[in-house]
């Protein structure tokens, strides 16, 4: 990866680039056929407001790569990541990271900038003492097993689904 990308921290007028990438996020996962679930109209509109919480969430992080060999510096990625209280108190821990995306333009893919995002995401959460980090992926997804595997992630659990017909 070229020493000319920088990560810093998205603003509020990032908002319109994160959300065209998370709408290309998830239109790319509803390529799978066996993920049964239509999104709302007004997906786009739901997806800024959610983005627009995350921004301002002091327990969420959102960061944008960018190169900065480009005049002005363009932005290349993104991921976003939040701290997630632990719900109950059957286990040690208090809390943890969980990375909901990861996004890269499609021509800088397999250049090792994914990976140079998930570990500045590592880093901020170790410097927080979080313990752990978990990711989902829609099991058909097979580039991102591919990633995640290669991240060092491994599989704890499944996510089933039964769609249930209302006549």
């Amino acid at each position: 990866m070229p020493d000319t990308y920088s990560f810093r921290e998205a603003k509020i007028n990032d908002l319109p680039l994160i959300v065209k990438w998370t709408e290309d996020l998830m239109e790319h996962e509803a390529m799978d056929e066996s993920i049964e679930i239509s999104l709302d109209d007004n997906v786009s509109e739901l997806v800024s407001d959610w983005l627009t919480n995350l921004i301002t969430d002091n327990n969420s992080l959102i960061i944008i790569a960018t190169d900065d060999s480009q005049t002005p510096a363009k932005a290349t990625g993104l991921i976003i990541g939040y701290l997630q209280l632990q719900p109950n108190n059957f286990t040690i821990f208090n809390m943890h990271g969980v990375i909901q995306l990861v996004w890269v333009e499609k021509e800088l893919r397999k250049t090792g900038l994914a990976t140079q995002l998930v570990l500045h995401m590592e880093d901020t959460f170790k410097n927080l003492n979080v313990p752990y980090c978990e990711i989902q992926y829609s099991d058909s997804n097979s580039e991102a097993k591919a990633f995640w595997e290669k991240s060092g992630y491994t599989k704890v659990s499944h996510t089933c689904r039964k769609m249930l017909n209302h006549n």
